[in-house]
């Protein structure tokens, strides 16, 4: 089983909730679909194979899979990274992006309008950036002789926009002999946006799951055996059991698995490395709760209702239960439970028209068709919509 600790100072920046080491594990069949397309791509030389999609809700781990894939196709020399958000789909700030990636590269491209002083005084891009034109720079780019493969990542694609669509449109196009590949990831609403704005042309789409078991206490393990707590310092039998407990309570969420990992080391750290008892695992148990609700306070529960992280959690769970041809579906009964589940369970009491609108809204939930009591309904949103106060302006 593979396994990658890293210090991702990138994700940190966007990320600021989550405690390094990131631990990435498993994916491996995801991995290798990115691989296949990467494949494709390169070997026919060109960038117009279509997006590749992923997609899931939050904290499931797909910012970390593109950016796993990509960072390590850079290490190797195989393709120059490209790591954008919606507001950097701009003509002038992905050139000046990939210049800037370029000369970390040392690759010796020399663009016609930037001048680069050797003793890094001055650097001077002759035009406005405003007036950079993105294919002109791509063709330069062709025109040179240290040219490779470009895999551009562009996160939270949920949020884009018309102007950006147009460029994000440019660069999978692509240009003729400069093979670039084009991964986006995003909420499950994703796919509506592409389609929205004409970009539904996809090589690969990819939906994301929970972990393992295995891999989750194959982490656990394996940082346990990185911070110096070996075998001979703990009893076998008995850590394997509490690796198993934490674990299983991290319910395969990538981001609750990190939350346990960061407690861990952060106990490990205040025992000075004498770590194992059983009061050294209950501090971690609830370290990592703190930590959890931390990262959820931060995230989903901007959806705009109490509790959000526990739901959307259970509802994870549910829609990796659920298979619907190739899409993943939840009915609004089947929501509407969890959320009677959650309130029963003394946690809050919840609006739960209002919170399963806010749940569609933000691209947690795929909109799908449903009928209710055998009466056909347009769709699910227009459902959970007629159960709000008509007389309410906005969704509180």
């Amino acid at each position: 089983m593979k396994f990658n600790v890293f210090d991702s100072i990138e994700s940190q920046i966007l990320r600021p909730e989550r405690d390094l080491p990131y631990v990435f594990v498993g994916r491996q069949q995801e991995l290798r679909s990115l691989e296949n397309h990467f494949s494709v791509i390169s070997e026919r030389n060109h960038g117009s194979s279509g997006l590749v999609l992923v997609s899931g809700i939050p904290g499931i781990g797909k910012t970390q899979l593109i950016e796993k894939f990509a960072r390590e196709k850079e290490n190797t020399g195989d393709a120059l990274w490209l790591r954008l958000h919606p507001e950097d789909l701009t003509d002038g700030r992905v050139l000046t992006l990939l210049r800037t990636a370029l000369r970390l590269r040392q690759s010796g491209l020399r663009w016609t309008d930037v001048e680069i002083n050797l003793l890094g005084v001055k650097t001077n891009i002759a035009r406005d950036q405003r007036y950079e034109d993105l294919i002109a720079g791509l063709d330069q780019l062709v025109q040179s002789k240290q040219k490779q493969p470009i895999i551009v990542t562009v996160d939270e694609v949920q949020k884009l926009r018309l102007p950006q669509a147009h460029i994000l449109s440019t660069l999978h196009t692509g240009t003729p002999k400069l093979p670039i590949m084009v991964v986006c990831a995003g909420l499950q609403n994703s796919y509506a946006v592409l389609q929205q704005f004409g970009l539904s042309r996809l090589g690969e789409i990819i939906e994301i799951e929970l972990l393992d078991q295995a891999d989750c206490e194959a982490a656990i393990s394996q940082m346990l055996d990185v911070w110096g707590c070996t075998a001979e310092d703990m009893d076998r039998d008995n850590t394997d059991l509490k690796i198993q407990a934490l674990a299983s309570s991290t319910q395969g969420f990538p981001c609750h698995l990190q939350s346990h990992i960061s407690a861990l080391k952060v106990v490990i750290r205040e025992r000075c490395g004498n770590f194992g008892t059983a009061e050294d695992w209950l501090r971690v148990g609830e370290l990592s709760d703190y930590k959890r609700n931390e990262y959820y306070s931060g995230r989903i529960e901007a959806l705009g209702f109490p509790n959000a992280g526990i739901v959307m959690h259970r509802i994870a769970k549910l829609l990796n239960q659920r298979m619907h041809a190739s899409f993943k579906t939840v009915s609004s009964a089947d929501i509407i439970k969890i959320l009677n589940t959650v309130e029963s369970e003394g946690m809050v009491e919840i609006d739960k028209g209002k919170a399963l609108v806010r749940m569609i809204e933000s691209g947690c939930l795929k909109v799908e068709e449903y009928s209710f009591y055998s009466i056909p309904i347009p769709s699910f949103q227009q459902y959970l919509m007629s159960r709000v106060d008509p007389y309410s302006k906005t969704v509180e």
